[in-house]
């Protein structure tokens, strides 16, 4: 008798798919050995998840089908099984606390059903009892494990059968909203399970509420069973033998009141026996699984349904058709526009390549001898000469003369063809070198124009993009020596000594801090009172030499400091302050060359001072870590507890200096130069600055004083700046190779600077 398995699916797809999302999954087995793992099927259901998260739930869904069709595994119920368990360790991702998950994944073998679940998916069983009444059973429920495990995905595996005429309901949590369990049983029960199947998804179609549905209708009948028919006849008619389809839904080893089947994955002895029974009756297996006497076909009514492919064969085959595909296509078009012609031309050019492979291959061959080939490719090629030679030879006079006159032909053409495109690209190449020359001309001329009256943002604007044009036009190997090249350079770097407003001095050695100490690094000096102190980084060690007496002495801070990374001095004089430890202050005493720690807080714990300087009698000091410029008060041991100076908030990340006049400037790394009013920041940009600022070490003013100072270590430079951003002058000299410290006395005109362990003093006139 010839029994028929059916598998009727309803869906219905939300429109929020965030909200709502269902996958119905359903594989049919498309070789011998897959038949024999019956059919996987996966209902899943996933709420208030992210689009990556639905990727992942799927992705884990073709992992169990590929993972369980895997020829390598056993076909009986130790695959699926092992198969859960290792998908089990790479599904945590998905069990979030505000993700909801009802999913339930299984395998139908004949009338042999195994299954795994995950969260409250809905699973029916409507049998039959003796009176021929059907009953329902709901497998989710009575089957959910005695403890929750919350680090894996399917945690137990149950299986049974299903008997001729039973009905297995499955589906996702949400269809319970709208159908109650006697109202599934009355519609499955009393009509066919396709027609079952399409009142579902119509009745939930037209909810139109924003969420999915899914599900799965599996029946198993007789191919004498009345289906279609007898839609109307009454449950209580049939006198189909369901007696044991409770049993029978179970293993008969099961007692059928024991409906919970414990978990399979944790219990090794089950499974060896398993292994055991199965390896001792294979032949058995397979005869049971294929349905004994009793043959068994399936009807699939599922839109979700589709074979099982194997994904790296597919992929071949995919990229197989599409070469086929595409070159198919283009010899089409190219026989249909070109025609024979094209076809001796890529016969011709397919020779040409051949040939070259060849050549290369025995070029290869000669030159490593191969396999010891070199002396048998040597006497091939010697033969083949030999019989073109041969072969020219027995060639008739006149062809002698056609060949010969063919190959000068053929190389007279060459050549010109040659000749011409090397002309044209010559003469291509100066029309364009002349129309560069003439616009740079231009160009250096108006930036001269733009100098003579006075408009020093303009004549830079021209420089540089005269400097453009130059570097495109005169960068060629055969023009950079050219005559217009080398004047027009000269002429621009003239005019940008002008412009840079450039002044080299020659400035006065001091001092040779290695005749003090040879072993201390000073990068950070000041002058105060006809001293100049020297400060080391990295020691608390510091050098006083006194301008008048011109004698240098080495002292040790006795504060305990490790080095000293910025100093300032008050306008009266009278002392100076040291700071250390990107926040502690110590104090330099003219009258006896003391040093000592003084007293200095902060609203941050956190902080590092980058800067300080005073102003009127006040510390103000500058945070890279709050972006917060702090206003200290004097008090009897220090300053006082810093408040904070700015009113709005501002990056004050790279900072190194910072200096008053009124206004407070602030000096970044990168050249970059902040100004700020009362806390509030003003626009500030240095106009005329050639090379433009990148890089910066320090920066000074004053109230009285006309200018901002700036030192560019990177280029050797202090840039003088009007006070509106102007540039006023450039000051470098040779002896200078990177200055890390500046002290500017304007009042007097005199500059000094730390380059590499010596104390240089220049004029500022």
């Amino acid at each position: 008798m010839e029994n028929i398995l059916g598998l009727n699916e309803f869906f219905v797809e939300g429109k929020n798919q965030q909200k709502s999302h269902v996958i119905l999954h359903i594989t049919e087995p498309s070789t011998p050995d897959e038949k024999l793992r019956g059919y996987f099927f996966a209902i899943c259901e996933i709420s208030n998840a992210s689009t990556n998260t639905i990727i992942k739930l799927q992705e884990i869904i073709d992992e169990i089908e590929n993972n369980y069709y895997d020829p390598n595994l056993p076909a009986d119920t130790t695959a699926i099984e092992s198969v859960l368990q290792k998908v089990n360790h790479s599904s945590f991702s998905l069990l979030k606390p505000d993700v909801n998950l009802n999913c339930l994944v299984g395998v139908i073998k004949q009338s042999e059903i195994i299954f795994s679940f995950y969260g409250a998916p809905q699973m029916f069983l409507f049998y039959q009892n003796k009176h021929g009444l059907y009953q329902k059973l709901d497998l989710i429920s009575q089957n959910q494990p005695e403890e929750a495990n919350s680090g894996a995905l399917f945690s137990q595996i149950i299986q049974g059968k299903i008997g001729i005429n039973d009905y297995l309901f499955i589906s996702t949590g949400q269809v319970a909203n709208y159908f109650s369990i006697d109202r599934l049983e009355k519609i499955i029960t009393t009509r066919p399970a396709r027609q079952s199947a399409q009142h579902l998804e119509r009745v939930l179609s037209e909810l139109k509420n924003g969420w999915s549905f899914g599900g799965l209708i599996v029946n198993l009948q007789t191919n004498n069973a009345k289906t279609l028919n007898n839609e109307k006849k009454s449950i209580l008619s049939k006198k189909i033998s369901s007696t044991k389809s409770l049993h029978n839904f179970f293993d008969t080893e099961r007692n059928t009141a024991n409906i919970l089947s414990p978990s399979l994955l944790p219990r090794l002895n089950d499974r060896l026996k398993s292994m055991s029974n199965n390896n001792s009756n294979a032949p058995a297996v397979t005869e049971e699984m294929m349905g004994g006497a009793t043959q068994q076909h399936t009807q699939i009514n599922a839109a979700h349904s589709h074979q099982h492919h194997n994904p790296r064969a597919l992929k071949i085959r995919n990229n197989y058709r599409e070469i086929m595909v595409g070159v198919a296509n283009f010899t089409k078009i190219a026989l249909a526009k070109l025609g024979q012609f094209l076809v001796w031309l890529a016969i011709l050019i397919w020779n040409i390549i051949t040939s070259i492979i060849r050549g290369i291959g025995l070029i290869f061959l000669l030159t490593t001898n191969y396999k010891n080939r070199r002396a048998v490719i040597i006497d091939n090629l010697r033969r083949q000469w030999s019989n073109y030679i041969v072969h020219i030879k027995q060639l008739p006079l006149i062809t002698k003369i056609l060949l010969v006159a063919t190959t000068i032909v053929v190389i007279i053409f060459v050549s010109s063809i040659i000749y011409i495109n090397h002309n044209r690209q010559k003469e291509q190449d100066l029309s364009q070198f002349n129309t560069g020359i003439a616009t740079l001309k231009n160009q250096k001329d108006a930036a001269n124009s733009a100098l003579i009256y006075n408009n020093e943002t303009l004549a830079l604007s021209e420089l540089q993009n005269a400097r453009i044009t130059f570097n495109t036009v005169c960068t060629k190997d055969k023009l950079a020596d050219n005559t217009d090249c080398q004047a027009l350079n000269s002429q621009l770097n003239d005019l940008a000594v002008k412009l840079r407003k450039e002044k080299t001095v020659t400035p006065q050695l001091l001092l040779d801090l290695k005749t003090v100490d040879v072993k201390l690094e000073t990068s950070v000096f000041s002058k105060v009172d006809g001293k100049i102190l020297a400060l080391s980084p990295t020691s608390s060690s510091l050098i006083i030499y006194d301008i008048l007496t011109k004698n240098a002495k080495q002292f040790t801070a006795s504060i305990g400091a490790t080095g000293f990374t910025a100093t300032a001095v008050p306008k009266e004089n009278d002392y100076a302050l040291f700071l250390y430890n990107k926040k502690d202050l110590a104090r330099f005493d003219t009258k006896d060359n003391s040093t000592k720690q003084i007293e200095v807080s902060y609203p941050d714990n956190n902080s590092g001072i980058a800067g300080i300087t005073v102003y009127n009698r006040r510390l103000y000091t500058i945070d890279t870590v709050t972006n917060q410029i702090y206003k200290h008060d004097v008090i009897k041991t220090g300053f006082g507890r810093g408040s904070n100076w700015l009113k709005e908030q501002t990056d004050l990340s790279n900072s190194v200096d910072l200096t008053i006049d009124g206004d407070l400037f602030v000096l970044k790394n990168t050249g970059e130069i902040l100004k700020f009013t009362a806390g509030v920041s003003q626009t500030f940009l240095p106009q005329g600055v050639e090379p433009a600022l990148t890089s910066a070490n320090e920066i000074q003013t004053y109230t009285d004083w006309q200018y901002l100072y700036i030192l560019d270590s990177a280029n050797k430079r202090i840039v003088i700046l009007y006070k509106d951003g102007r540039i006023k002058q450039q000051i470098t000299a040779k002896e200078w190779f990177g200055p890390s410290s500046m002290v500017v006395d304007e009042p007097n005109n005199v500059g000094y600077v730390l380059d590499n362990n010596k104390i240089y003093q220049f004029s500022l006139k």
